[in-house]
């Protein structure tokens, strides 16, 4: 099936129109793009969607495959295959000659889901896709969940005329959850075994990833209460495990908040982020377990961490370390004992750094004006400003936008909390007002920020 071009457009053989591309990935080259079309939603994070594959040297377009939609299509690392769940089964075509490989055949809805997370994990581990190529695509770690036993929730859904039964499993407090296991599918010898990370089945597979080790994977267990988390490494060759880094705390282990795993490209050494001391911060161990010592310390928190320059030994991260209210760029050198703050203007900063950490885009936003995007270099050098977003502050002063002010509440044990009031533009002090408050007291998710 080849493309016709007409300007950007993608028209498959047989369409009267181009695809319309709701997200596209490159191959490790950037010689391919995986491209998604006609998306559906499932949950919040899991979709499925028609997937096509794009050679941009060819300029020929490939149906990934027949059939119906396919969830968290990915490349393989070497780019020619892509591995993708569909009807809860996991599956891997071989771009080469568009074999189509199932990976597992015993996936059934509301019982066994292979490299696909359950409701649970998804939404509340932030895990939807549960599969991942090794570094060199000769294997596929991924998660299978035995939903079995889980209870029954059944909800209706309000599409047409009458509604429809949507029956799935959901587990509600003290119920079965899934029972998750670990298997490894060798891509070349077509044989999958199973990883053991000890005889406990009511705990969840919180992470999964691929070190610069030979032969290893790494996994991180956490125990229902998820108060204690347990690193692993496990040879995929013999099946041996070995507990690398445990934790335990009094109350709770958010793994999204400590979602930081970082192994070094040498294979030696690992970093990690804990709360551990009452502020998230990164911590250096070997790759063997043995602690090295903190990289970041302090009354404040690591809130985004960028990741390592290894070449430099240094870290990049944003944190609290000025305000609550803001978020700043820093840089620190592995051992700890030298930091420099990067980003100049009070505000909320967020970067994205290029692959190599030689540069970085940053986009800066302050409460009283709109966001503003610069191209800098790794030591906090201006290059070049992006964005400015000029219009819309003569914009917002032509139509009059409310002003927004923050503000601290005190409260009884003697803390003060956050809060932002908006003020009608021609606000008079002796005049009474209507007041809409607004309160949302989640988890993860700050309010009042001078943004």
């Amino acid at each position: 099936m080849e493309v016709l071009v007409r300007g950007a457009e993608l028209i498959p053989e047989g369409k009267q129109g181009p695809i319309s591309i709701a997200s596209y990935s490159f191959n490790a080259d950037e010689s391919k793009l995986l491209i998604a079309t006609e998306v559906s939603k499932i949950y919040r994070r899991s979709s499925k969607a028609i997937n096509y594959v794009y050679e941009l040297k060819t300029k020929k377009l490939k149906l990934l495959v027949e059939g119906d939609k396919q969830s968290f299509a990915t490349f393989s690392p070497d780019g020619m295959k892509v591995g993708f769940v569909r009807d809860n089964n996991l599956y891997m075509v071989d771009l080469s000659n568009n074999q189509l490989t199932a990976v597992t055949s015993d996936g059934n809805k509301n019982e066994i889901i292979n490299g696909f997370a359950d409701w649970v994990y998804e939404e509340e581990l932030s895990l939807s896709k549960a599969f991942f190529w090794s570094p060199d695509g000769s294997k596929i770690a991924f998660l299978k969940f035995n939903e079995k036993e889980v209870p029954v929730y059944n909800m209706q859904k309000w599409n047409g005329l009458y509604p429809e039964d949507y029956i799935y499993k959901y587990p509600k407090a003290g119920e079965k959850n899934s029972i998750v296991t670990i298997h490894i599918y060798d891509v070349k010898s077509k044989i999958t075994n199973e990883i053991i990370v000890g005889n406990d089945k009511d705990v969840h597979i919180a992470r999964i990833q691929w070190p610069p080790v030979e032969s290893t994977v790494s996994i991180i267990r956490l125990n229902r209460l998820q108060n204690k988390l347990d690193l692993f490494h496990a040879d995929t060759n013999t099946g041996r495990v070995a507990l690398i880094y445990s934790e335990i705390s009094d109350t709770y282990i958010d793994i999204d908040q400590v979602d930081d795993l970082t192994y070094m490209k040498d294979g030696k050494s690992f970093l990690v982020s804990s709360e551990k001391t009452g502020f998230k911060h990164n911590y250096h161990y070997s790759i063997d377990g043995h602690f090295i010592k903190p990289v970041t310390k302090g009354t404040w928190e690591v809130s985004d961490f960028k990741g390592v320059d290894e070449k430099k030994k240094q870290i990049f991260y944003t944190s609290t370390k000025i305000s609550s209210i803001e978020r700043h760029l820093y840089v620190t050198i592995l051992s700890g004992e030298k930091t420099n703050k990067l980003s100049k203007e009070s505000g909320i900063h967020t970067a994205n750094f290029s692959p190599d950490f030689k540069y970085y885009i940053n986009t800066y936003s302050p409460l009283v004006a709109p966001s503003k995007t610069t191209l800098h270099s790794a030591s906090g050098k201006l290059i070049k400003i992006l964005a400015e977003n000029s219009e819309y502050l003569k914009q917002s002063e032509k139509y009059g936008f409310a002003k927004t002010e923050i503000f601290k509440i005190g409260i009884e044990n003697g803390d003060s909390l956050n809060a932002y009031i908006m003020k009608p533009r021609e606000f008079n002090k002796t005049s009474k007002y209507p007041f809409l408050m607004f309160v949302y007291g989640g988890p993860g998710s700050q309010k009042v920020m001078n943004s």
